[in-house]
């Protein structure tokens, strides 16, 4: 009676374990994503994939880092104010899809004013398996502009977006 017992764990456990294994073998674990002290040194993402679409398909880490504007501190803009992992991959894939129907930028001979910008930004972190991570730059205020380098949209049309995205961040 203990040996079936112990054989039927022995079945789950590899069972759980070849769910969990990628086709290499390697047990999928999201790579650790860190938040750089600054929003200075946002890189844009080099990936073919990230030059099509603002986050390509397939992430399944995220970490929401938050970084402070002029406002109270002008001397402490652009460090780090808050980091936040997002475990759920159901809602990655959301952000994603809200951050991707957002409009393009607006371009063309029109001068466009982006009043009431103090500088307050937040970097996404995308992580990927087989890519580079994706970091997507978005300005909180002003003109609201969210790029990953290549692609640049804009998220003044979905005023709710914003606000959403500060409220996961804390």
């Amino acid at each position: 009676m203990a040996t079936r017992f112990a054989l039927r764990l022995c079945l789950c456990l590899a069972a759980l374990l070849a769910i969990a294994c990628g086709s290499d073998g390697a047990v999928a674990r999201p790579p650790r994503l860190a938040c750089s002290p600054t929003d200075h040194h946002v890189r844009a993402n080099g990936g073919a994939a990230a030059g099509k679409t603002l986050v390509p398909v397939g992430a399944i880490a995220l970490t929401v880092c938050s970084y402070r504007g002029l406002n109270p501190s002008p001397k402490r803009i652009g460090t780090l104010l808050h980091t936040r992992r997002v475990a759920s991959a159901k809602r990655n894939a959301g952000i994603a899809r809200e951050l991707d129907a957002l409009p393009p930028f607006p371009s063309g001979e029109h001068a466009l004013a982006c009043p009431n910008d103090d500088g307050s930004t937040m970097v996404l972190l995308f992580g990927y398996r087989h890519q580079s991570v994706d970091p997507v730059l978005v300005e909180l205020t002003g003109c609201q502009t969210v790029t990953n380098g290549p692609v640049v949209r804009w998220a003044i049309p979905d005023p709710k977006l914003i606000g959403h995205l500060q409220a996961l961040a804390r």
